[in-house]
């Protein structure tokens, strides 16, 4: 920044105002403007289109006309519009588009603990994602979607990544008989994340049964010949 006053002579001390750039419309692509303020008003601006400087005030016309005459800081100020301070107001446009597309999965763990009143507290945790929106979720048997008891909301870490907990409250019986876990959504997931409630695991895989099954009616026929025989 370069400050700018009027003088009595009709110079302009660089101390009192400010120079600035900025764009005529949102977006990168908006034609910039070059000017001064002083004390808090426009004072004076240069315009690319005629070439030429437009005072806002009446004490800026000594100097529009100096500037006007000796072309050096004129030709100085158009490279500048047409060069320099493109580069200026695009960087920070860049600099955000790649923030916005930046995408951190989040690290997700399940904790349990037993509550005052003999219930189970399954507490689901989601640590370091980015962008902001995440759904937490409860499954119970890997299908029924369940009510969580509490929520802490999504809240903002240091390293402006996220964090969120969600908890779910069941019974003794209910742990005993049944399979919980969390269920968590996200925009850097392809596809939702499933993690299983300690000392719960999830329903095996199907090839899995599959092959248990195979192997069992195999033990079955064999054990079935060696009778016969």
């Amino acid at each position: 920044m370069v400050d700018a006053a009027a003088q009595p002579d009709g110079r302009v001390s660089h101390r009192a105002g400010s120079r600035g750039l900025r764009s005529e419309r949102p977006g990168p692509r908006g034609p910039p403007r070059f000017q001064y303020a002083y004390d808090g008003r426009d004072f004076i601006s240069f315009d690319d289109q005629t070439g030429t400087w437009v005072a806002a005030e009446q004490p800026a016309f000594p100097q529009k006309q100096s500037w006007e005459t000796g072309k050096t800081w004129t030709q100085y100020v158009r490279w500048y519009l047409k060069q320099k301070c493109l580069d200026t107001l695009q960087s920070p446009v860049q600099q955000g588009s790649g923030v916005l597309r930046q995408q951190v999965p989040p690290k997700v763990s399940v904790s349990c603990r037993d509550a005052p009143d003999g219930s189970i507290i399954l507490s689901c945790h989601t640590r370091g994602s980015y962008p902001r929106p995440i759904h937490i979720s409860w499954m119970r048997d890997g299908k029924d979607i369940l009510v969580e008891k509490e929520s802490s909301g999504i809240l903002p870490n240091a390293d402006s990544t996220y964090y969120m907990q969600s908890s779910l409250e069941i019974s003794l019986q209910e742990e005993d008989r049944h399979r919980y876990a969390c269920r968590v959504e996200h925009s850097s997931l392809a596809e939702p994340a499933l993690v299983w409630a300690p000392g719960k695991k999830g329903p095996l895989p199907l090839w899995v049964l599959a092959s248990i099954t195979l192997a069992a009616l195999v033990l079955a026929g064999a054990i079935g010949a060696s009778i016969t025989l």
